[in-house]
């Protein structure tokens, strides 16, 4: 097994940093769960995770609703979310938990 934080000392110098340490345990029980260690380096975790640009999970197609379109497409022409609930006569929650839902506003081509 790696020592990790040796290796991370000898290279920079210096002790590891609270982030840098968790960066560490995480990849050290990443490849731990059954499955053979890659040649991933710890110091290069930012090409490791194959996320959008914004670092989220990526956006799949979803088939929405019709109040989700109706929402979609008022979020896109810039409306809040107050006056969004008073158009489509929905609660203002029950817009926000569409939103969250359906993760909006979404592209056209992430819409089937």
């Amino acid at each position: 097994m790696k020592n990790y934080v040796k290796e991370f000392m000898e290279k920079q110098g210096r002790k590891p940093t609270e982030y840098e340490l968790g960066r560490m345990m995480h990849l050290s029980a990443k490849g731990t769960a059954g499955a053979r260690k890659t040649k991933e380096s710890i110091y290069a975790f930012g090409k490791t995770y194959h996320h959008n640009k914004l670092d989220g999970r990526p956006r799949v197609p979803l088939q929405l609703s019709t109040n989700a379109k109706n929402i979609n497409n008022l979020m896109h022409k810039n409306f809040d979310k107050k006056t969004i609930a008073i158009i489509l006569d929905l609660t203002e929650t029950s817009v926000k938990n569409i939103i969250k839902y359906a993760r909006l506003p979404r592209t056209p081509e992430q819409i089937i």
